[in-house]
């Protein structure tokens, strides 16, 4: 299985030192890394049991959009979306109801993962389908990387995958019926990854002697608005404009952040206004407060050298 991975401050042999995790914790929210080991726990089974011909697409951008998709596996069996989840606990998924189970109760919980994989999937394969690349269908899978998560599915929106089922996931991949030519696996990849480099083909205007070379595909606005309804955590239009890096202006490119607490406590600062730009929480601003003390530490004993030395 080949792996492209677009995570960011990550190493070339797939490491994140300490000091980028907490740049990432500062950027991205201290639920990032965490995340990051949950996919690698995955990864690491689809590389070991995957049969060759499959390539895993990890953190990709979605052209167009700000919305970062964990994980997108390319092969014989078709396209799937693969969201990691590290919770721990009972969950209950019955259709598109995601519910947790504690006190003898089930209550609903904010972050619904079984939506969030369905239109993730349901937007890849919008994406695909405006690069004139008909796949029958996108299929959308929730993996739990713990053990300690139980989930009582029925007749879930998506699949649901639970730790000691990996296995068993990757071998009926591998004996799923081949619905996907290698050429078009390769074009998917290429359009989603690198999709400036693939051109469109030459429309030519009324006028003869003028022709247009189109780069991009055009949405009209009503699509564009049906888009919108996929994605709605995305901060801007879904108009699939091509970027040479989709990557630069991303503040917040992972949708999928776990509940860090059972309860369901009003955060009152969480949101005082829309005119601050930044929020850190505790966490945030210990591992910050860390950080400098670490930088002051090695100029102080950088200045004591010279000194001692001069």
């Amino acid at each position: 299985m080949q792996l492209i991975d677009h995570t960011p401050y990550i190493s070339e042999s797939g490491e994140i030192s300490l000091s980028n995790q907490i740049l990432a914790a500062l950027k991205y929210g201290t639920a990032w890394y965490p995340e990051i080991k949950a996919q690698k726990i995955v990864i690491d089974n689809l590389s070991y049991n995957l049969d060759k011909g499959y390539t895993l697409l990890h953190n990709i951008v979605l052209p167009g959009t700000q919305a970062t998709i964990p994980l997108i596996l390319v092969g014989p069996a078709g396209v799937s979306v693969i969201v990691v989840t590290n919770l721990k606990g009972a969950y209950q998924a019955k259709g598109d109801n995601w519910e947790v189970f504690e006190g003898g109760k089930s209550r609903s919980v904010k972050s619904n993962l079984m939506v969030l994989t369905s239109k993730m999937a349901r937007a890849v394969q919008l994406y695909l389908n405006k690069q004139n690349i008909e796949v029958a269908e996108v299929d959308g899978v929730l993996i739990c990387s713990d053990p300690g998560m139980h989930i009582e599915s029925s007749r879930p929106i998506v699949r649901v995958v639970m730790r000691d089922a990996i296995e068993h996931f990757v071998i009926t991949l591998n004996r799923s019926i081949p619905t996907l030519a290698n050429n078009t696996a390769e074009t998917i990849i290429k359009r989603l990854t690198n999709p400036g480099s693939i051109e469109s083909p030459v429309i030519e205007s009324p006028t003869p002697e003028v022709e247009e070379i189109v780069t991009e595909p055009v949405i009209s606005s009503a699509e564009v608005s049906a888009l919108d309804d996929v994605f709605p955590w995305a901060d801007s239009s879904l108009d699939f404009e091509f970027k040479d890096d989709p990557t630069k202006d991303l503040e917040k490119p992972f949708s999928n952040v776990p509940e860090s607490s059972m309860e369901t406590s009003p955060l009152p600062h969480a949101q005082k206004s829309d005119s601050k730009q930044f929020y850190f929480d505790k966490k945030q601003w210990i591992l910050l407060i860390c950080f400098a003390v670490v930088e002051i530490a090695i100029l102080l004993m950088f200045f004591w050298l010279v000194y001692s030395n001069s």
